[in-house]
C-alpha cells in the first residue's frame, strides 16, 4: 500500500485530483506512533527570507508576556515568518483536534516529513486544552509541486473527522495566482490514521475554507463555512481592493456525511461604485443556535469597521443579506463555538483598522444577539505594527466547561508562534473572582 507522499511522487494530479488505486483503502498515519490566495506566493517568500534570517528561538514565554493572566498559554508551533491559519474542533472521543498549513521547514521543526511546499500538519490534546501532543502529517502536497495546500478547516461529524483542504494552483495571467480545488481527507478513527485526499468538486473558482470550522445539525446535515473570489470567478480582474481581494461567502452543504455536497446561496459584501469595489465579505464562521436557525459572521472591510454579520434561516440553505453588527473587526476574521448551555462563544480582533490585535473573547445569552463586554486574551502595545498580531482564532469548549483557543501569534519582537491559551467562561464573563482553569 503505498502512503500519498509516494501516490503523489508517482502520480502527480491527475484531470485535477490525485488517482486512487482500485480495490485498495489507502491510509496516511497519525499520530500513533508519537514520533511520527494571491498572498500565497508572497507568503511563501516571506517565509524564505525570515527563515534564512538568524533569529532568537520563540519560546511559551513569548505568549505569556502578552496573554491575561488568567489564561494558561501553550506554543504549538514556532511560526517561521508567515501567518498561520489554524482550526479547531473536538473529537467524538472528547479529544481536542487542532491543524495548521505549514512550509516543509516548519514540518520538519515539529519532527513531521512532508514532500510538498506545504502541507497540513495536526496536534491533538488529550487533557482538555492543557497539553498537545506529538505534530502528525494529515494532507500533503503534491510532491511535483504542482499543488501547493492552504487554509485547511475540520469537520467533526459522528465518529468521523473530516479534513478540507484548499490546494492552490500555478498563475493563470492575467492574474498573478492560480485556481484553487478543494480536496477532502477523512478519519474514523479519532485522528489515528487518515485517508488519500478527494476533490470536492465546487461550481465556484476559488473555493477557499480558512479554518473556520464546520457545524453538524442534528439531523446529520454538515455545514462547512467557505468563499470564493469574485474577480477569478468573472474574470474581473483589476477592481479596487479594499482589505482583502473581492470575495463572496456561503456554506457547503452535505447530507450524507460528506460524500457529495451542495452550495447556499452567496452572501456578498459592501458594494461601492466610485471605486468599483467589492469590499471583502471571506473567511466566515458559522454557529447554529437551533435546527434552523445559523449565525454568520463575515471577514468584513468596512470604512466603520464593523463586522458584518448574517443569519439563515433554513438550516445553512439561504442567507439574509449582510449587515454590519455592533462589533468591530476590521479585515480580520473571528471564531464562533455554542456552548453546554446554548451560549455562544465569539473570538475576534477587537480593531477598527488593520491592526490585528487585541484577541477578545465575548458570550452571548441569547442568540448572538448581544454580547458580554469583550475581555482580552491577548494585548500588545498600542502602535505595534505589522505583522504583529494575534489573529486567525479557533475557539471550543472542553469536558471541564473551560474554553480553549488557538491563534496565530506574532509578538513586537518578531517572534511568529501557533499558540493556545485556556480558560474559565467564568474569566471570560470578566468575573474578577473567577478562579483560572486547573492545569
Amino acid at each position: 500500500m503505498k502512503s500519498p507522499v509516494n501516490a503523489f511522487a508517482e502520480n502527480p494530479l491527475a484531470n485535477g485530483h490525485p488517482s486512487h488505486p482500485s480495490g485498495s483503502s489507502p491510509i496516511l498515519r497519525g499520530p500513533a506512533p508519537p514520533n511520527q490566495r494571491p498572498w500565497l506566493s508572497v507568503m511563501l517568500a516571506l517565509a524564505a527570507i525570515l527563515g534564512a534570517r538568524p533569529k532568537a528561538q520563540a519560546a511559551p514565554e513569548d505568549i505569556a508576556k502578552y496573554a491575561d493572566p488568567g489564561v494558561r498559554v501553550a506554543q504549538l508551533m514556532e511560526g517561521g515568518g508567515a501567518v498561520i491559519v489554524s482550526s479547531l474542533n473536538i473529537l467524538a472521543n472528547g479529544d481536542l483536534f487542532t491543524i495548521a498549513f505549514v512550509s516543509r521547514d516548519q514540518a520538519a521543526s515539529v519532527d513531521v516529513t512532508v514532500a510538498g511546499k506545504m502541507a497540513v500538519i495536526g496536534r491533538i490534546s488529550k487533557d482538555q486544552g492543557r497539553s498537545w501532543g506529538p505534530a502528525f502529517r494529515v494532507v500533503d502536497s503534491p510532491a511535483d509541486g504542482s499543488r501547493t495546500a492552504v487554509d485547511p478547516t475540520t469537520v467533526v461529524t459522528g465518529g468521523k473527522i473530516l479534513v478540507l483542504a484548499p490546494m492552490s494552483g500555478p498563475p493563470q495571467p492575467p492574474f498573478d495566482y492560480g485556481d484553487l480545488k478543494l480536496w477532502k481527507v477523512e478519519s474514523d478513527d479519532h485522528g489515528a490514521t487518515w485517508s488519500l485526499p478527494v476533490e470536492i468538486p465546487i461550481p465556484r473558482a476559488r473555493p477557499c475554507v480558512s479554518g473556520r470550522p464546520g457545524i453538524t445539525l442534528r439531523d446529520g446535515t454538515i455545514l462547512v463555512p467557505y468563499w470564493w473570489d469574485f474577480m477569478f470567478q468573472t474574470g474581473a480582474n483589476g477592481m479596487a481592493v479594499i482589505g482583502d481581494i473581492p470575495c463572496v461567502s456561503g456554506t457547503l452543504i452535505s447530507r450524507d456525511a460528506g460524500s457529495t455536497w451542495q452550495l447556499s446561496t452567496d452572501v456578498y459584501g459592501e458594494w461601492s461604485v466610485q471605486p468599483k469595489v467589492l469590499r471583502p465579505a471571506d473567511e466566515p464562521a458559522i454557529v447554529a443556535v437551533s435546527d434552523r436557525e445559523v449565525f454568520m459572521v463575515l471577514r468584513s472591510a468596512r470604512a466603520d469597521g464593523r463586522a458584518e454579520e448574517t443569519w439563515s434561516h433554513d438550516g445553512g440553505r439561504t442567507w439574509e443579506s449582510p449587515r454590519p453588527g455592533p462589533l468591530h473587526a476590521f479585515n480580520t476574521p473571528s471564531a464562533l463555538w455554542r456552548l453546554k448551555n446554548g451560549w455562544v462563544a465569539r473570538l475576534w480582533n477587537d480593531s477598527q483598522n488593520a491592526t490585528r490585535y487585541p484577541l477578545v473573547i465575548a458570550l452571548s445569552q441569547d442568540q448572538c444577539r448581544t454580547w458580554s463586554r469583550p475581555r482580552t486574551i491577548v494585548g500588545f502595545p498600542a502602535g505595534s505594527k505589522w505583522p504583529v498580531q494575534a489573529s486567525y482564532p479557533g475557539v471550543v469548549e472542553t469536558a471541564d466547561g473551560s474554553l480553549v483557543a488557538v491563534w496565530c501569534h506574532v509578538t513586537p519582537e518578531g517572534k511568529w508562534l501557533w499558540a493556545s491559551g485556556r480558560f474559565s467562561r467564568d474569566w471570560a464573563l470578566g468575573n474578577a473572582a473567577a478562579p483560572a482553569p486547573r492545569r
